[in-house]
């Protein structure tokens, strides 16, 4: 093998080696150690008007809503829908259409536009 094919070939062996040495040795910033991904509560997803409320969940879409489970954080879209609370305590948000909030049974926070209609809401306040 002529002479300058050998040079090439340890040239070509030294990158790969220190590459790899490279990478081994390479480190997370401390900055990026403590980025973590975690699901938002219900609760933080509540108006301050809700604070204090506990939920089992969230309802929310652009048309009818209507939960089977108590104590629900319910958002409607802007479109008109109907809303409909569970037995527990709800916290109902209407959207920028003429909605209709009906908070059914429990103790009931609904908010909606001047537009709204609200039933069976122990608090009802307009944005």
């Amino acid at each position: 093998m002529p002479r300058s094919r050998w040079l090439a070939a340890a040239l070509l062996s030294c990158a790969i080696f220190i590459g790899g040495v490279q990478t081994a040795s390479s480190t997370v910033p401390t900055t990026k150690l403590a980025d973590v991904t975690q699901a938002l509560l219900p609760s933080q997803l509540a108006p301050p008007a809700c604070n204090g409320m506990l939920f089992s969940g969230v309802t929310f879409g652009d048309g009818d809503l209507a939960s089977g489970v108590p104590q629900r954080l319910f958002l409607g879209g802007p479109g008109d829908q109907h809303v409909f609370g569970t037995v527990g305590n709800d916290c109902i948000v209407g959207g920028d259409g003429a909605d209709i909030l009906d908070g059914d049974g429990g103790n009931d926070v609904c908010i909606g536009s001047a537009s709204t209609i609200f039933v069976s809401c122990e608090v009802a306040l307009t944005w």
